[in-house]
């Protein structure tokens, strides 16, 4: 049974979001063109669906196959840049996987600005956090810095979500952003010996 965002979540998606119909139209291209191009694997599906059918995708939505040259193109140019991006990163999803989940439009949901690069970035920033989360030494500034470093990297790369996006339990912001910054209060206190700076 598919699920669809509750009302309450019409104002963060309609601020974040925009029509897939609407969007094609503005870029030239009839929207069940664009649904073929979705089925045919070579686009991604949309970030959510709505109760009235309505399918809200980001408004940047086009601009990786844009970058290919074309949707055609887009399969081939993705697994490419993302190759590039993902060489020493141990943290990196293999290409075929994170091309599948780009198809998906899962990243739509997670990352503002969603290319082959920020995916690996937040893969990396997840990776490091938790490891500096799972060997706390709070009195260490070299550990605050870089975990300050690493959550507030990751804050400004990720979405704030949707309470939709929250049904099947905690997201990665709520996990690694918020999460870690209430676990470790020196965010917020400036009586650390200079490292809340």
């Amino acid at each position: 049974m598919n699920r669809c965002p509750p009302p309450g979540d019409l104002p963060y998606l309609y601020a974040n979001f925009v029509s897939l119909d609407d969007l094609a139209r503005a870029c030239g291209s009839e929207p069940e063109q664009t649904r073929t191009s979705i089925e045919a694997c070579k686009l991604p599906h949309p970030a959510y669906v709505l109760a009235d059918g309505i399918e809200l995708v980001p408004p940047d939505y086009f601009a990786l196959a844009d970058a290919a040259g074309g949707e055609d193109e887009l399969a081939t140019w993705f697994k490419a840049a993302y190759s590039r991006a993902a060489i020493d990163e141990p943290a990196a999803d293999p290409v075929e996987t994170a091309w599948v989940d780009y198809l998906s439009g899962a990243y739509f949901k997670c990352l503002r600005s969603v290319t082959p690069r920020t995916i690996v970035r937040k893969a990396s920033l997840m990776a490091r956090i938790e490891e500096l989360v799972s060997d706390p030494r709070e009195d260490e500034a070299e550990w605050v810095g870089s975990l300050r470093s690493a959550v507030d990297a990751l804050d400004v790369l990720e979405r704030p979500f949707a309470e939709f996006d929250r049904l099947d339990g905690p997201v990665s912001r709520d996990r690694l952003v918020s999460g870690v910054r209430e676990r470790f209060p020196f965010w917020d206190d400036s009586s650390r010996g200079g490292l809340s700076q």
